[in-house]
């Protein structure tokens, strides 16, 4: 592992102690990962729609911007972060800039992780063993209900 999945680690047991939801979604390419996250998202929503959701997905490309986009000339440049905002969306595009700082000073209810094969969460699904995708979503949705790591806000 990395010095960065290694910190990422420690981030997630962090947020585990604290009683968050840290939910992990493994398989090879195009077994559902993300199906499977984006329907516990909307699940999520309608019955806990303040929930603070983060997505964290570890990759194995080499770059996530694209060289051809100012995002990626100003990093070569020599900048230490770009910022990329249309209205309601932004993507921060960085090389120096500790990741993990940026999520430390996040508020998050539940963590969906896909990927990071290195990491075992007690919450975790492997794709990889052909299984149903309606069936894991159904079986996550419940797993994490049971987990009691959600409140609806407002509710005491």
């Amino acid at each position: 592992m990395s010095d960065l999945d290694e910190r990422l680690v420690e981030y997630l047991e962090k947020l585990r102690r604290e009683n968050k939801c840290v939910v992990q979604i493994i398989g090879p390419r195009d077994s559902g990962k993300t199906l499977v996250i984006t329907e516990l998202i909307k699940m999520l929503r309608q019955s806990y729609p303040e929930t603070r959701v983060l997505v964290i997905k570890h990759s194995h490309h080499k770059r996530i911007d694209v060289e051809e986009k100012d995002s990626f000339r100003y990093l070569e440049a020599g900048g230490d972060a770009a910022l990329v905002f249309v209205e309601g969306e932004y993507a921060l595009f960085s090389r120096k800039i500790d990741p993990l700082e940026i999520l430390g000073s996040l508020s998050v209810d539940i963590v969906f992780l896909e990927g990071l094969r290195e990491y075992e969460s007690p919450m975790r699904i492997d794709l990889g063993e052909k299984r149903d995708s309606r069936e894991v979503i159904k079986e996550l949705y419940q797993r994490i209900l049971e987990s009691k790591c959600l409140s609806r806000r407002g509710d005491a």
